[in-house]
């Protein structure tokens, strides 16, 4: 546990320094380096133990014998993008810390992208980023996190309305999980303003899903063979978070009217997405089937990063101060519920064959 809230205070210190020192470029780009850097090695160097699936990843590196011709050769043909940076990975070790270490650096470097050029407030995006559970989550699906950092990444597309260079990134993330696809034709519905009929909308789209489920579960085994063998598979948890992401939905609709209008456009899109996302964890609970399917929500929910800020922008300054308290408690508990109960992140161990 411990480790864990070093991690996050060290990158808080190192990104605040980073923000007051706004007028200096070079030292500006010194210290996000030098958070990069921590972020990607506390990742990178964690032991296999660490995050539900990681032996899964370190097993498979560690017995792949990689070379160039196998890259070629490879049977491999699913997520591609993947099986690149496996042999990426394996020019400078077999040992599996290579692979979670190119890994985390390529999520990481997305990520960071993405909050310097969208979030309002970085540190705040920053400090949501390890305490919401979105940086951890290469600990366990590195495949899908990196897609969806890079999914986060062509956020910034959607929000200037190009529609092709939003494509071309979610093709991009598609060579990693190929999941992400949906994102394409949901386009068209982020960029909607949010009204009262789009809530009809989305809750009727819900509905059809529920009804529908099984099929759209056939549909998705096109893409991922995984997935369709999820409706075989008792709930085993998840209520908890689906609690969360529809408290949180219906307090971000009932903060819209507060929102400054020059940010209002842009809060519309993350809200858009974000009830999306939490639709998605609302079905598969109703619909009483495996937990897991809700990672598909995860590419939505990830813009908690980048609605907080706006939400902290657009209030006034006796109001932001009571807002930022209960946002940071309540955030840090999250954390550490996060951290203990799911995921298999702790405790934190460094990786055995290395130190």
């Amino acid at each position: 546990m411990i480790p864990y809230f070093i991690l996050l205070f060290t990158v808080l210190i190192i990104f605040y320094f980073k923000e007051k020192t706004s007028s200096n470029k070079i030292i500006r780009k010194f210290y996000l380096r030098i958070g990069f850097l921590i972020l990607v090695l506390f990742a990178g160097l964690r032991d296999m133990v660490v995050g539900s699936d990681t032996s899964g990843y370190a097993i498979r590196f560690e017995n792949k014998k990689i070379s160039l011709d196998t890259f070629f050769s490879s049977s491999y043909t699913n997520e591609w993008g993947y099986h690149f940076i496996e042999f990426i990975a394996a020019l400078f070790s077999n040992e599996y810390v290579a692979i979670l270490i190119v890994t985390a650096s390529i999520a990481v470097f997305f990520q960071l992208k993405a909050i310097n050029k969208i979030s309002n407030l970085p540190l705040v995006s920053i400090f949501i980023l390890i305490t919401f559970g979105i940086y951890t989550y290469v600990f366990n699906g590195a495949r899908q996190a990196l897609a969806a950092a890079i999914y986060m990444y062509s956020i910034i597309f959607l929000i200037q309305g190009n529609f092709r260079k939003y494509t071309i990134w979610i093709l991009i993330a598609f060579l990693f999980h190929k999941s992400v696809i949906f994102g394409i034709p949901l386009y068209f519905l982020f960029r909607k303003k949010f009204t009262k009929k789009l809530v009809f909308l989305l809750i009727l789209f819900a509905l059809t899903l529920s009804t529908f489920f099984n099929v759209f579960l056939d549909f998705t085994d096109i893409f991922n063979l995984g997935y369709s063998s999820y409706q075989e598979i008792d709930v085993q948890g998840g209520t908890i978070l689906t609690l969360i992401y529809f408290i949180l939905s219906i307090f971000y609709i009932l903060m819209r009217s507060n929102i400054n209008r020059i940010y209002l456009s842009k809060y519309d899109i993350f809200l858009n997405m974000f009830i999306f996302g939490t639709i998605i964890c609302i079905v598969v609970y109703f619909t009483g089937s495996y937990v897991e399917i809700t990672r598909l929500a995860f590419y939505y929910l990830t813009t908690v990063i980048f609605i907080w800020p706006i939400i902290l922008k657009s209030l006034k300054n006796e109001t932001r101060l009571v807002f930022s308290s209960i946002f940071v408690i309540t955030h840090l508990t999250f954390y550490y519920i996060f951290i203990t109960k799911m995921g298999d992140l702790y405790p934190y161990l460094l990786n055995r064959s290395i130190f």
